[in-house]
């Protein structure tokens, strides 16, 4: 079993990335570990764990330990279909089945957290938008800006939330489940398409693809137990 625990440690996994990353831990308490088994042959599917405790502010994020495909500010992972024109993209497939266990109980959500740049390879001043899709939101956690609607995409309800990040430039829009799930299987392209054309652009890139626990406060483990995300590029006429 291979483990980390500092802040930017990280377990490469083929396509993936394992990053244990603890940005927002300065103004808190506490710890987080992230650990997986060594890696398998096959890396289109991965299996890892994450436990924290962490103290302090419960409306501040301390941690978002997460499986990164693609590029995450200045790391890229090898071996993916990333990064990819919006308008080249014909499916972008996950599943992500997982176990959430709270020892004591706080704010957190367990989300996809997905880049759009303006560039193939960004600084991050060239984020344009932040794509986050919720699947369980614990502890009276909200997002960023303010509820808009509620929508149905890829056969499923939730809360639309927009605006814009308080400390940099690119917006936020965060879809979140009106029903938590411990499971999820979803084309994120519709995520794309229910805002485009209005919100987004067809010329900017999807970056990068991430998936973990966002933890605000409190204790407890994630544990992954199958993660995997394909991008298929749209086919065009000869």
């Amino acid at each position: 079993m291979d483990r980390v625990c500092d802040h930017g440690g990280a377990l490469a996994r083929g396509r993936y990335l394992l990053l244990n990353n603890l940005w927002g831990a300065r103004p808190g308490a506490g710890e987080q570990c992230l650990w997986a088994e060594p890696a398998a042959a096959d890396d289109r599917a991965i299996a890892w764990s994450t436990g924290w405790r962490w103290t302090g502010d419960p409306r501040s994020v301390k941690s978002y330990a997460a499986a990164v495909m693609g590029w995450h500010f200045g790391l890229a992972t090898p071996s993916c279909e990333l990064p990819l024109r919006l308008s080249d993209i014909a499916a972008a497939t996950s599943e992500w089945q997982y176990r959430l266990a709270e020892e004591i109980a706080g704010p957190l959500n367990v989300a996809y957290d997905i880049w759009l740049a303006s560039t193939p390879d960004p600084q991050p001043e060239e984020l344009t938008d932040e794509i986050m899709i919720w699947l369980h939101r614990g502890g009276g956690a909200t997002p960023i800006g303010a509820p808009q609607t509620t929508v149905t995409v890829d056969g499923a309800e939730w809360e639309l939330w927009q605006g814009g990040h308080p400390r940099s430039q690119w917006l936020v829009h965060s879809f979140v489940r009106t029903a938590s799930e411990q499971a999820a299987s979803l084309d994120l392209a519709r995520f794309f398409d229910f805002l485009a054309p209005q919100e987004l652009d067809p010329a900017r890139y999807l970056v990068g693809i991430e998936a973990g626990a966002e933890i605000f406060a409190g204790a407890g483990e994630l544990e992954t137990l199958r993660h995997s995300v394909r991008v298929d590029r749209r086919h065009t006429a000869a």
